[in-house]
């Protein structure tokens, strides 16, 4: 039974942190977080999570592609199956990381919202994530 997405929601979170951590690739003053939220046309959400630890502004940026290039392909629209929002964003920003040079964040941001779609799948069929 194909799933219409009404609703999308990202929530950019960033803590301070006591003690700076250095990594290889910087220090890290905050632990950053992304999280959205697909919604059907029944009610039914299911909430994932978009990899945002660098750069230091990476939460803000996955964000905002959330609500400019991802939200439009989203709202309103039909999935059927399992891999169809993966495959069908996969394809449709395809030459926007292209063009942007941004292929990490762009993939980043499919993978949290596919990992959204697979817990609202999960939550209509009555199942864990781990089970569905």
């Amino acid at each position: 039974m194909p799933v219409r997405l009404t609703h999308v929601t990202v929530l950019a979170c960033r803590v301070p942190i006591e003690r700076p951590v250095a990594t290889s690739f910087g220090v890290m003053t905050s632990r950053p977080a992304v999280f959205v939220r697909l919604e059907d046309q029944d009610g039914t959400f299911g909430w994932g999570e978009i990899f945002a630890n660098w750069p230091a502004a990476g939460a803000e940026h996955r964000a905002r592609l959330v609500v400019e290039d991802f939200a439009e392909l989203l709202i309103g629209q039909s999935f059927e199956g399992r891999r169809a929002l993966f495959e069908t964003l996969t394809a449709k920003t395809h030459i926007r990381a292209l063009q942007s040079g941004e292929w990490g964040p762009f993939r980043q941001v499919i993978a949290g919202l596919d990992t959204a779609y697979t817990d609202l799948l999960a939550r209509r069929a009555g199942a864990s994530v781990a089970r569905f």
